[in-house]
């Protein structure tokens, strides 16, 4: 996984333990090799929500499915990482 990023394996370690951020790039990258399609629409959301504060129950509830959604990344990130050590 780490080749298929073009990251170090001690880089991909870093980002699968929360020592580094996973990047947006990089969350895309990830999405494209695992077959995952991403839709990210903050900006969207907001705007046609007209959406001022940020805890609107909109707002929360994209962010909720969201955070899910990388969860189950990671999931599969470590699946992948398990298989192939």
């Amino acid at each position: 996984m780490a080749k298929d990023l073009g990251i170090t394996p001690s880089g991909y370690r870093k980002i699968e333990t929360g020592e580094t951020a996973l990047t947006v790039d990089r969350l895309f990258k990830l999405a494209s090799i695992l077959g995952i399609s991403i839709s990210v629409q903050f900006n969207d959301l907001m705007l046609s929500q007209n959406l001022e504060c940020d805890n609107c129950p909109q707002f929360k509830k994209t962010i909720d499915i969201q955070q899910e959604y990388i969860e189950m990344l990671n999931k599969k990130i470590k699946k992948l990482v398990q298989h192939s050590e």
